[in-house]
């Protein structure tokens, strides 16, 4: 089976000279509207068809964290940005999707030199055809819609992990396994992850024989069931000295 082409970008076009949407949202938040902003526009980039959907916690979870603002600012500025027309204003009000047809039309470029096609806006009816049922099963958009799902999923603990470690693990397979597997086996939430990640942080960040295991292969192992349902412990607990 051949290897999928991806529909990601690693840049696009950050102008020196910036249009009404950059002026209202920096006027509006300062120096927060601004990375909000950017940083919304990477994560479109990285996001396979340049599509973010945010219709579930963790999705929110990962854009919050990405750009350490509180979650009703978060709103308030997609929701202005879709006021503005710098997010196709239907899909965010109906689908909690953010789509950017300017980001779409300032990356052009760079699939002209590619043999996948440049991502197309997604089809609200389409959309509202899936989620009613109707060829669910075989339809390609809901095994992208789930794909995307679990992306965002691994994103969240990984950035987790790194914030709480004090680590840079990439979202790779070889970090995402551990993950996809304790999801399969045990239905565990990213709060079931987050809480893990506190629980050894706690016992063993700075500890020179246990801070090396803080790692996906350690925390989301076989061991990840007895991680989660340890109590999470302070800094005089930790005298104790935790044991593997």
């Amino acid at each position: 089976m051949s290897r999928p082409k991806k529909q990601t970008v690693d840049y696009f076009p950050h102008y020196c000279t910036h249009k009404k949407t950059m002026f209202i949202i920096e006027q509006k938040y300062g120096n927060d509207g601004y990375a909000f902003w950017f940083k919304l526009l990477e994560l479109l980039g990285s996001t396979e068809g340049h599509c973010l959907s945010l219709k579930n916690g963790m999705d929110w979870e990962f854009l919050i964290a990405k750009t350490k603002l509180n979650k009703d600012i978060c709103l308030e500025i997609l929701n202005l940005l879709a006021v503005l027309k710098a997010i196709d204003k239907k899909l965010w009000e109906k689908e909690k999707i953010v789509w950017s047809d300017n980001f779409i039309e300032n990356i052009k470029e760079v699939y002209r030199h590619r043999t996948v096609e440049i991502p197309i806006k997604p089809s609200f009816q389409r959309r509202k055809s899936i989620s009613n049922g109707i060829n669910n099963v075989d339809n390609p958009q809901s095994r992208v819609d789930e794909s995307r799902v679990e992306e965002s999923t691994y994103r969240c603990v990984i950035s987790y992990l790194n914030e709480k470690a004090d680590r840079n693990y990439k979202v790779i397979k070889t970090n995402t396994d551990y993950i996809a597997k304790r999801i399969k086996e045990g239905n565990y939430s990213l709060d079931d992850f987050k809480k893990v990640i506190d629980n050894m942080v706690a016992r063993w960040k700075n500890d020179l024989k246990y801070d090396r295991f803080l790692r996906p292969e350690t925390l989301f192992g076989n061991k990840f069931e007895s991680y989660l349902n340890l109590k999470l412990i302070d800094k005089k607990d930790k005298e104790e000295n935790w044991r593997l």
